[in-house]
Formats: C-alpha cells, sequence, structure tokens
C-alpha cells in the first residue's frame, strides 16, 4: 500500500500545472511519479501532455503557450518522461519557483555508466553541495526535465518581445497562427562564450539564457535527488558496486572549460563523496 499524501493538508493559494512532453513511451516509474504527483490535494495540480513530437523545442513552446493562455495555474513544471522523482520534491521544487518568482530546477546526471555529469549548468569554477538540507543556488543555466516556471516568466519574455528583433532569440511571434498557434519560447539559439567561441544552447539552456537576459535568476534545488531511467547492461564489474546510500553529502565542482583546439574531450565537471 502507497501512501498518497502521508501529512495533513494546509491551505495553499497557489498551484501547478504539470507537463509531459513524450517523444516515444513514458517510462514506468516515470508514470508512477506522476500518477502520484496527480494525487496530491494542495496545492491543486493540473497536468497536459505533448506526444509523439521529435522536435523538443516545439512540443515544450507548445506546452508552455498552453499553459499561458488556457490556464490559470501558478506554476509550470515540466518533467521528462524517463525521469523519476518523489511528489514531495516536485511539490517543494514549484513552491521554490512561486515564491522566488524565478526558475527552478532539480539536477540530474547524462545516461552515461563513465565520466557522467550533470545535465544544468553551474558558473565556471562554480561548487555545489548535494544534500538533504541544501538551500537553493543560483546556476548559469538549467534543464528542463525537472524544472518549475512560474507564470511570470512567459509574461515578462511577451511584453519584453518587441523591444528584440525579428531573429533575435528574444523576440516571439506567434507561430503557426492559424493551426498550432504557439510562441516559440524554446527555440535553440546562439551563445557566445566570453572567450569568443559560439555554442549551440540547447532547448532548455537556450530558455534559460532568454530569461536571464530580461533579468530572472536561475535557481538549483541541490536537496532534491532525481533518477534517469535508461538502458543498463549489467556485467561482473557491478559485483564491485557498491551499495547505494539513501542519505549522502555529494560537492560537485564545475571546471572552466578547456577551449584549447588539442583536447580531444573536454572535462565539464567532477563530483566527490565528502560524507555519508
Amino acid at each position: 500500500m502507497i501512501l498518497i499524501n502521508p501529512f495533513k493538508p494546509k491551505e495553499v493559494t497557489w498551484s501547478i500545472h504539470a507537463s509531459l512532453c513524450i517523444h516515444r513511451t513514458i517510462d514506468a516509474q516515470a508514470m508512477d511519479s506522476l500518477i502520484r504527483l496527480l494525487c496530491w490535494p494542495k496545492p491543486r495540480v493540473t497536468f497536459s501532455r505533448m506526444a509523439g513530437d521529435a522536435l523538443i523545442d516545439r512540443a515544450r513552446s507548445q506546452e508552455s503557450t498552453y499553459f499561458y493562455k488556457n490556464t490559470d495555474q501558478d506554476v509550470l513544471l515540466f518533467v521528462d518522461d524517463d525521469i523519476q522523482y518523489e511528489p514531495e520534491d516536485a511539490i517543494k521544487l514549484c513552491k521554490g519557483a512561486f515564491e522566488k518568482q524565478s526558475i527552478v530546477v532539480g539536477a540530474y546526471v547524462n545516461k552515461k555508466e563513465q565520466n557522467t555529469w550533470i545535465t544544468s549548468k553551474l558558473f565556471p569554477g562554480q561548487e555545489v553541495v548535494f544534500s538533504p538540507n541544501s538551500p537553493l543556488t543560483e546556476i548559469m543555466w538549467g534543464a528542463t526535465g525537472f524544472m518549475a516556471i512560474p507564470r511570470c516568466v512567459f509574461m515578462d519574455l511577451l511584453t519584453e518581445s518587441h523591444k528584440y528583433q525579428l531573429h533575435d532569440p528574444n523576440h516571439f511571434p506567434l507561430c503557426h497562427p492559424t493551426d498550432l498557434a504557439y510562441y516559440n519560447f524554446f527555440k535553440p539559439c546562439e551563445w557566445q562564450h566570453p572567450n569568443g567561441d559560439y555554442l549551440n544552447l540547447s532547448e532548455d539552456w537556450a530558455f534559460c539564457e532568454k530569461a536571464r537576459r530580461i533579468g530572472y535568476k536561475i535557481y538549483l534545488d541541490p536537496s532534491i535527488r532525481l533518477g534517469h531511467a535508461g538502458r543498463y547492461v549489467y556485467t561482473l564489474d557491478d559485483l564491485h558496486r557498491e551499495p547505494r546510500k539513501d542519505d549522502l553529502t555529494i560537492r560537485y565542482r564545475d571546471k572552466e572549460e578547456d577551449t584549447s583546439k588539442d583536447v580531444g574531450e573536454k572535462i565539464l565537471g567532477e563530483a566527490t563523496l565528502i560524507s555519508a
């Protein structure tokens, strides 16, 4: 038997709209997380999904436009179809976004057995401690697999849109007005590194950069632990794998990117277990 909400609901004046962009299928544990979240009594949680669109930035932009134009919810919560989470962590994330009136994300790692790193971008040289009591910390860009966005971000992006030229990332005309009718909030864009190099930002990092350009900050909640479901081939090497620790502290440090041309693979970060 699973307790949907073991705590007595308190009066809550804000609400959540959860959105799931599904490419092909949804992981069973991700579905379990979503069902338990939708059963949470307060705050009120509504739900919509976009399925089958391989262009993830278009799917997220349509869902964001739907949230902005067709709901009265206060916070949009994006969860990916392969992210596993506890409902109370989703509520906590959205509460942080509502109170900060800015974007808040949870960190999850890439699907790599070796040399993995978190999908959010820290500031150069920044350290983040992941532990149950860690507070929100500002970062450079966050990933949309577990991202809470208050309504004001979309409102201000559209209000400020007229100040930017047509092909600027922060200009948002209504796309496909006769059928899909959405604002391309999550269109990828180029970003110039301080060293002069241009980077092609994915839809989530691009969205964060657009919000940052009009004055918003991006926050990471290091107290939340997420699962990123994927295929894994078990071998004899797993006999040496240490048991998972339920309560641990990890210090993650984002390194300065090595932009020299003779480097084959850049080291993006390192994580160290400092207590358990």
